[in-house]
C-alpha cells in the first residue's frame, strides 16, 4: 500500500510539473518568458497598472511587402511570413530582447522590459545589425522553397515608456507605449528614403559611445513636435579602418558646411562622397536640397 501510494504521489507530481511547463510554454508565446514565469510563481505580484521604464524599441518591416504578397497564394504567404517572423524573433531573443507584437509584416521588439536592462540600447542595435547581416541565410531558405527573397528596414529608438498590461475587460495585452515606440516606427519608414538598412535615433546614439554612426538628417516625424536626428550605424570604433574614418570625417564636414550655408563646400564634399561611398540616392537628396536652398 505504501509503495502504491508513493507511486501515485510521484506520478501526480510529475504530471503537475509537466502541465506547468506546458502552460509556461504556451503563455510565453503571448508574453515575455520571464513574465510568464512570474505569472505562474507569483500571480499577485505582477503589476496590472504598468510602470515607467527606460527602454529601447526596434521596428523591423519588409520592404515592398504588398508587391511580394500579391504573387503568393494564402498558404505560401503564411509560410513566407512564418519563416520571416521566426528568423527575426530568434535573433531578438539571442540578444536578450522580447517580441512585443507582430503587425502584418512588421515585428516590434523591446529591450529593458519587462526586466530592466543597463545595456538595452546596445543589445537592440546588435540585434538590428545581426538581422541585416544574416539575412542571406533566410533568403537561401526562401530560394530553396521557390519563395521571393526579403529585404528589411529597421528603426531603433531609446527613451522612457509605460510598460505593462493594456487593453479592456475583454482582452489585455502586455506591451509598451510612449514616444520612443512612435519614433522607432517612423525611423523604420525613413530607411526607404535614405536607402540605408538601419536608422537609429539620437537618444540611442547617446547611449552608445563605442559605436560609430553616420548622421543622416534631422526631421520632425509624424505625431511628434520635437525633431529627431537620425543616424546610420556603421559598427564598433575598434573595427573601423582608416578609409572608413576618412569618409566619416568627410561626411561630417559636408553636413557642417550644409548647416552653415557654405553651399560650395557642401556640394563638393557630397559629390565626392556620392562617387566614393554612397548610397548615391542619399547624397542625391542632399544635393537636391542644396539646389533648392540656393533658389530661395
Amino acid at each position: 500500500v505504501v509503495i502504491l501510494f508513493g507511486t501515485y504521489v510521484l506520478l501526480g507530481y510529475m504530471g503537475e510539473v509537466r502541465d506547468r511547463k506546458r502552460v509556461q510554454r504556451l503563455l510565453s508565446q503571448y508574453v515575455p518568458a520571464e513574465l510568464a514565469r512570474q505569472y505562474q510563481s507569483e500571480p499577485d505580484a505582477v503589476s496590472r497598472s504598468g510602470v515607467q521604464r527606460e527602454i529601447s524599441v526596434l521596428f523591423c518591416d519588409v520592404v515592398g511587402f504588398t508587391a511580394k504578397s500579391e504573387t503568393l497564394t494564402p498558404q505560401q504567404l503564411a509560410e513566407w511570413l512564418n519563416l520571416y517572423f521566426t528568423y527575426v524573433s530568434r535573433i531578438v531573443v539571442r540578444y536578450r530582447g522580447s517580441i512585443d507584437k507582430y503587425m502584418g509584416d512588421s515585428v516590434m521588439a523591446v529591450w529593458g522590459a519587462p526586466s530592466p536592462s543597463q545595456t538595452h540600447a546596445h543589445d537592440a542595435l546588435c540585434a538590428g545589425m545581426a538581422i541585416q547581416a544574416e539575412v542571406a541565410s533566410l533568403n537561401k531558405r526562401y530560394q530553396d522553397r521557390g519563395l521571393p527573397t526579403v529585404a528589411m528596414g529597421i528603426g531603433i529608438s531609446t527613451g522612457p515608456a509605460m510598460v505593462g498590461p493594456l487593453g479592456s475587460e475583454y482582452r489585455m495585452d502586455y506591451t509598451v507605449v510612449g514616444d520612443s515606440v512612435n519614433v522607432a516606427q517612423r525611423l523604420e519608414a525613413q530607411t526607404r528614403k535614405y536607402r540605408v538598412p538601419i536608422i537609429v535615433s539620437d537618444k540611442s546614439v547617446a547611449e552608445l559611445p563605442g559605436m560609430v554612426f553616420r548622421e543622416l538628417d534631422t526631421v520632425t516625424v509624424t505625431g511628434r513636435s520635437q525633431p529627431v536626428t537620425m543616424y546610420e550605424p556603421l559598427g564598433s570604433r575598434d573595427t573601423l579602418d582608416e578609409q572608413a574614418s576618412q569618409r566619416i570625417d568627410m561626411h561630417e564636414r559636408a553636413m557642417a558646411a550644409s548647416r552653415a550655408g557654405d553651399w560650395d563646400t557642401a556640394v563638393g564634399l557630397f559629390s565626392r562622397l556620392r562617387e566614393e561611398w554612397g548610397p548615391s540616392s542619399m547624397y542625391d537628396l542632399y544635393l537636391r536640397g542644396i539646389e533648392q536652398a540656393r533658389k530661395v
